[in-house]
């Protein structure tokens, strides 16, 4: 999840003092939704003898005991704030037709309508591919020391899993995808890091996977960091994993999804020789970020139910935050951003707004979350400069319903550098019904992951698993030719 940190909204004056309070013991369960963005809660707040106190989960994050604080209630008034994620809730208490607090999530600028029924016991969805229980092969905790150039360290905190049988093992680095990560990659509820990592241990695999810098154990600065930044832990986290007594050095490669896909090829562009064994690219950014980044804006608007004129106005304010992206300093791009915002709302429909929220304050906050150095980086990099320079063998799968990496821009961009670089040994699919997690989907709308037990297709796994076994447990073939599949 990307960690909510914008600076938190002052609700005016306290709650008037009243000695009647709303019965709010025992556990409250909702879902946050405003155009594409789901925030799945439980609440629970227990009465002692020393007072009234609140914890929250999140459900699609794994995350739970997060503190509550400032819980006061007021008749049928009740609010809380949560200081982790820099966010307040405030709204009322209704007992018709249920129980329930029904308000509004107030992240920063933002404000996200959201009801909290009163359940028995809160509903956590189904992960049955996630593993339980024993397991053959070994896990450990590891930390990674890194300098950075200006003479800072910072640590990589992360797992190992290494197979119960002697060594050295081929090995591979997963490297996560944008905003706040940690070592499994959760999203929505689902742990792809964890799958994946336990399916490439069982098959003969060392496997590492990382808190990004500044998530999780791991230290150092997330907000002020670019691709190029995160690229560089990738390959600190490589050099580790290859030193290891039981790792095998010539046979240690890189598997990263969406961002991650693309920091593998930037590693690997750069790699001298043979110390990038593999890169396998899973929904990777190919296409030049400005143009991916407006492509996103249209198919994400489309897939959320916008009409096609909305979704016009929408890319267009895209193009204009692009713009001022890369003429304006930080201060002045923020009040750039904020006045599109506000222009753009004038001129959506109804619909348009209320699937926003129904205040402008949403747009505008949407915009200025998008203004921060990786943006800014993102957007003038072309993927398909480092795609070009990768030697190793490389294997780079797209599902066909994926709204985040759209297959029709990004796979031929991948494709075309590949065909024309240095790359002799390459297999670029796109794979039917799977969206951005590789889940067998309706639509690919970010709002089926949450529902959707499956964490990663089996097929997926099935194609990566012969794609590595072949190349680096079975006896490699002398020659490979270049492989561009379509489903």
């Amino acid at each position: 999840m990307q960690k909510l940190t914008a600076v938190v909204v002052l609700l005016g004056a306290a709650l008037p003092a009243q000695s009647v309070r709303a019965p709010l013991e025992g556990s409250w369960q909702g879902t946050a939704e405003l155009s594409g963005f789901q925030l799945h809660v439980a609440l629970h707040v227990t009465t002692t003898d020393t007072g009234r106190s609140a914890t929250l989960e999140l459900l699609g994050e794994r995350l739970a005991g997060l503190v509550v604080d400032e819980l006061e209630s007021a008749g049928d008034r009740v609010r809380f704030r949560v200081p982790w994620m820099g966010a307040r809730f405030t709204g009322t208490f209704e007992t018709e037709p249920r129980r329930a607090l029904r308000g509004h999530w107030l992240p920063g600028a933002g404000r996200i309508p959201i009801v909290l029924e009163a359940v028995s016991e809160v509903r956590r969805p189904q992960r049955p591919q996630d593993p339980h229980g024993p397991t053959p092969y070994r896990s450990l905790d590891v930390a990674i020391g890194r300098t950075l150039a200006d003479g800072a360290t910072i640590t990589l905190a992360g797992t190992l899993t290494l197979p119960d049988r002697a060594g050295p093992h081929p090995a591979a680095v997963l490297i996560s995808g944008s905003g706040y990560q940690q070592r499994d990659a959760t999203i929505r509820g689902h742990r792809p890091f964890l799958v994946l990592a336990d399916r490439l241990t069982r098959c003969g695999f060392a496997v590492l996977r990382y808190d990004k810098r500044g998530c999780g154990a791991s230290t150092g600065d997330l907000a002020g960091a670019t691709s190029v930044d995160l690229a560089g832990d990738a390959s600190a986290a490589l050099v580790w994993l290859a030193e290891q007594p039981d790792v095998d050095a010539q046979r240690t490669g890189l598997i990263g999804h969406s961002e991650g896909g693309m920091l593998a090829s930037m590693v690997a562009a750069g790699a001298e020789g043979g110390q990038v064994a593999f890169v396998v690219s899973l929904a990777g950014i190919a296409a030049r970020g400005e143009l991916a980044t407006v492509h996103q804006a249209g198919r994400m608007a489309r897939v959320d139910g916008f009409h096609t004129a909305d979704v016009a106005t929408l890319v267009d304010l895209q193009r204009r935050w692009l713009t001022v992206l890369g003429a304006a300093d930080f201060e002045s791009a923020r009040r750039d951003i904020a006045a599109a915002a506000r222009e753009t709302w004038d001129e959506l429909s109804d619909d348009a707004r209320r699937r926003l929220g129904g205040d402008v304050r949403n747009l505008v906050a949407r915009g200025q979350r998008f203004d921060s150095p990786w943006m800014r980086f993102l957007v003038a990099h072309d993927p398909t400069a480092d795609l070009e320079r990768v030697h190793c063998p490389m294997l780079a799968l797209f599902g066909s319903l994926d709204v985040h990496v759209d297959p029709a821009l990004h796979l031929p961009a991948s494709e075309d550098a590949l065909s024309r670089g240095a790359c002799t040994d390459f297999t670029v699919r796109e794979l039917a019904g799977l969206n951005h997690l590789f889940q067998r989907c309706e639509t690919g709308a970010p709002g089926e992951y949450y529902g959707i037990e499956q964490t990663i297709a089996e097929d997926v796994l099935a194609i990566l698993d012969a794609w590595l076994r072949e190349r680096f447990v079975e006896t490699p073939r002398p020659e490979r030719g270049r492989s561009i599949r379509r489903p």
